[in-house]
């Protein structure tokens, strides 16, 4: 069975290398990185992610124009990263409701946020799985 394969975004190259870092370290994962929203964008609608974390505030276009993109490709589970207070945004209660495996990790997070969110992820597909046909799932 092929790793899962996750896409990191994130403007800050040492941060993106601390994230595969752990995650590979934790899991059996394939991971693409992009570092600006367009790259993202363009990552997104030529691969096929089992999930996408994404920071908010990023070069190019923000972390909820990347989740629209992916939201309309195939919205696969996407995990926001951000030290500001996403909830506020207009757009959250639509990205939280697009995929039940969609949800935000604040700032500054710690190695075990990071694998608790993966874990999280995995128990969320897992335990509603009739309710996501339709949507990507990712099993580790």
């Amino acid at each position: 069975m092929p790793n899962k394969k996750l896409l990191l975004v994130d403007d800050e190259p040492e941060l993106l290398e601390i994230l595969e870092i752990i995650l590979k370290a934790n899991f059996d994962l394939d991971i693409e990185t992009a570092e600006d929203g367009l790259i993202a964008i363009d990552k997104i609608k030529s691969n096929t992610y089992d999930a996408i974390f994404c920071d908010f505030t990023l070069p190019g276009a923000n972390g909820m124009e990347v989740f629209q993109v992916n939201k309309s490709n195939n919205n696969h589970p996407f995990i926001i990263m951000s030290g500001e207070n996403i909830r506020t945004n207009e757009n959250y209660q639509m990205f939280v409701d697009s995929n039940p495996a969609n949800h935000y990790l604040e700032k500054p997070y710690f190695e075990a946020d990071i694998v608790s969110s993966i874990e999280k992820l995995a128990s969320d597909l897992e335990e509603s799985d009739s309710a996501l046909e339709g949507y990507s799932k990712i099993n580790i």
